[in-house]
């Protein structure tokens, strides 16, 4: 069933159409967003989506502060379809309300694949070993311990140590926030910060909404909660649908949202401050809160820094949530959390949390963090795989089967691939386990039996010869699933 907010599409068609007849010629400007709202009377984030939806098609190419303008080749009849390297995904849709969490059993199975050492693990979503600073973090090690000797065998102040959280405090304010240091707690780990916020905001049986797909971690605490989840209509390119958040809100008791804005897992996509603003305020007026996941934020592939959302709210009715450990060192398990006007509850939650932060960790930071070598170290990767994207978009293009689709991140290192059905995600990653390769299948991003034909794929790491060997014998396999589906006597019997 398609919800309200699909009404774009209707847009979109008429566009499309006007530029076969010819009433836009290539290089003439497309209605800005303004006039889109007026004449179509669209919302904003709706004349946003089809202009980037015509975009990401090839029909068109934006100019920063002109607007979009027709794409169409010379000498061309007729406008295509598809874009000029590899489609992205169509926005996925809204869950009919609330569902229960059940991912465990698959989370677990997932995470014992990745334990093995010989796997090459494109379903981890982490930076290769042989590309953290590993290095410079030992010598931050060794400054703490001859700086900080004596605190580090000391019992620390449970929300973290003072000279971290006044970092942290400084370090965000490139995402836009202004904090102090008694602002920011620091957690073991960013799954952490969020277990902490969902239990601070939350009681079992309470409802959240989420990105549709949104990350499995996610569903996993949520499920270590006992909520359930809505999941709400996302865009690969523009992210959550705002004016669906919304509708979301009004006609279920939503008690929380939890968000990634900020190059989603498992799309990269980033959210414009303008959709930002409006969830914020869209929260504050229903006193709902929000949860704000930011993990990839320093991997940006932008010219310009991104604000948080939680920088735009005024209130402090958002949590924000991160982590240096996807970035710098898994094996540090240091997150933060700045609970705005929920300190209170928040404090007292990661009290009772048995959970610990390591000192010495959180002193090696205090050091490793004095200086640009973070930011050195954040620009390093974000060259590497911004010039690594379009290479692994090329490979999937030219090995997957004729009709798939990718993302097209602005930021981190995962793709999310859609298959044409018939293909089954589960058994994908089954056979891929035995030709030694691992991926995240499409089914556990949801709690709602979809994406059964997507799967997300990690490069954290060079793209070395035996990495794209790697992925064309994906796609190989993907081939051969979808032709044996394709002619199985049990689709035959049921078709």
């Amino acid at each position: 069933m398609k919800h309200r907010s699909y009404r774009y599409e209707k847009i979109l068609e008429r566009l499309i159409g006007a530029v076969e007849m010819d009433i836009y010629r290539h290089g003439d400007r497309l209605p800005s967003v303004r006039q889109l709202m007026a004449t179509e009377g669209a919302s904003q984030s709706t004349a946003v989506r089809v202009l980037v939806e015509l975009e990401a098609r090839g029909l068109a190419y934006s100019r920063e502060r002109s607007g979009f303008f027709v794409r169409r080749p010379a000498g061309s009849k007729k406008r295509s379809l598809e874009p000029a390297m590899l489609d992205i995904p169509r926005p996925t849709e809204s869950s009919q309300g609330p569902h229960p969490v059940d991912v465990h059993h698959l989370i677990q199975d997932l995470f014992k694949a990745f334990r093995t050492s010989d796997l090459l693990a494109f379903g981890a979503a982490e930076v290769a070993k042989n590309l953290l600073p590993t290095a410079e973090l030992t010598e931050a090690m060794k400054r703490a311990v001859r700086v900080h000797g004596p605190s580090i065998y000391k019992t620390s102040d449970p929300h973290g140590v003072p000279e971290l959280r006044r970092a942290v405090a400084a370090f965000l304010q490139r995402r836009g926030l202004l904090v102090s240091e008694t602002d920011v707690l620091i957690t073991a780990g960013e799954t952490d910060a969020m277990a902490i916020a969902l239990r601070a905001l939350t009681r079992p049986g309470d409802a959240v909404a989420v990105e549709s797909p949104t990350f499995f971690g996610i569903l996993q605490e949520i499920q270590e909660a006992g909520l359930h989840v809505i999941e709400i209509a996302t865009h690969p390119t523009t992210g959550i649908d705002v004016d669906e958040l919304i509708r979301a809100a009004d006609d279920n008791k939503v008690q929380a949202v939890v968000l990634n804005p900020t190059f989603e897992n498992p799309f990269g996509c980033c959210m414009e401050p303008y959709a930002l603003r409006a969830i914020t305020d869209a929260m504050n007026q229903r006193s709902i809160p929000v949860i704000e996941d930011d993990v990839y934020s320093d991997l940006n592939f932008r010219n310009k820094p991104v604000k948080a959302l939680a920088s735009f709210d005024f209130y402090g009715n958002t949590v924000y949530c991160g982590s240096f450990s996807k970035i710098l060192s898994p094996g540090l398990r240091v997150g933060w959390c700045v609970p705005g006007k929920h300190a209170d509850v928040v404090k007292d939650i990661q009290l009772r949390r048995p959970t610990a932060v390591s000192t010495l960790s959180q002193y090696t930071l205090v050091e490793y963090l004095n200086g640009r070598r973070y930011a050195k170290h954040c620009s390093r990767l974000s060259d590497l795989f911004l010039r690594q994207r379009d290479q692994v978009r090329k490979l999937i293009k030219d090995t997957f089967p004729i009709g798939s689709t990718a993302t097209n991140p602005e930021g981190g290192f995962l793709f999310w691939i859609e298959i044409p059905p018939p293909f089954d995600a589960m058994e994908f990653y089954r056979r891929a386990l035995k030709l030694g390769i691992s991926i995240a299948p499409g089914p556990i991003f949801s709690v709602s039996n979809r994406f059964d034909h997507c799967f997300r794929l990690s490069v954290g790491a060079k793209l070395t010869p035996e990495i794209r060997n790697a992925i064309r014998k994906l796609g190989k396999l993907a081939e051969e699933i979808v032709r044996e589906m394709a002619t199985s006597p049990c689709r035959d019997a049921k078709g």
